[in-house]
């Protein structure tokens, strides 16, 4: 009587031993999450900011809203090349030899790297954001850009030629008559991410077949 009963032995059960476990990888764990946060933060921060962005201009429009684009060099060189069709070929006998054998001809020149035609319309005709009519000094049939990666590629595309010449009757001689040929390098000018996004946030708020909504004097509810 008056003796304390022996301490209880103490078997760590199941539950007890995964507290236990967890308790240790706390740490862990929360390092784990603080680099997860790190990283998607730095993600967003590189999709908002890209490493080839270019010069972002602020100001503002002819409405006196804030404005701001992103002005961006592009890269490569572009031959600007105009033309008409030689009489007497038609339109289809032009196509034919220019996407039959021409092109066959040109893109066999390792320098350059793409063609991209533009052909000019006939039925719609452009006009100024008056509204008015242009009147245009130079009219032709198609526009062709011939991109090169640089002024050095459009140096060994001519050397290239040179050394493998086309034979006549495959060139464009009696079938292509050139109103200008002329070298250009590249601007672009894009809208931010934000700007770019509200157009088509609109359209998508604005059911097909309504017109969109105008700005118009703020609305006072009595």
């Amino acid at each position: 009587q008056g003796r304390l009963p022996p301490p209880a032995v103490v078997c760590p059960t199941p539950h007890f031993r995964m507290m236990s476990k967890l308790q240790s990888q706390i740490p862990w764990l929360a390092a784990g999450a603080i680099c997860g946060v790190a990283g998607a933060t730095l993600a967003r921060r590189l999709t908002r900011s890209p490493r080839n962005e270019g010069t972002r201009i602020v100001g503002t429009d002819f409405r006196g809203k804030p404005s701001t684009y992103i002005r961006s060099e592009g890269e490569g060189v572009v031959g600007l090349l105009a033309y008409d069709i030689c009489e007497p070929l038609t339109k289809e006998e032009y196509n034919r030899w220019l996407f039959d054998v021409h092109y066959h001809d040109l893109m066999a020149n390792p320098h350059l790297d793409k063609i991209v035609l533009r052909t000019v319309s006939r039925d719609k005709k452009a006009r100024l954001s008056s509204g008015a009519a242009v009147t245009n000094d130079v009219e032709f049939y198609r526009l062709a850009e011939l991109h090169f990666r640089d002024f050095a590629s459009y140096d060994r595309y001519i050397a290239w030629f040179q050394a493998n010449a086309i034979p006549p009757p495959r060139t464009p001689a009696g079938r292509s008559a050139f109103r200008f040929y002329l070298l250009s390098e590249a601007e672009s000018i894009l809208r931010t991410p934000a700007a770019a996004a509200a157009p088509a946030a609109l359209a998508r708020a604005v059911p097909s077949g309504h017109a969109a909504p105008r700005e118009g004097p703020p609305v006072v509810l009595v």
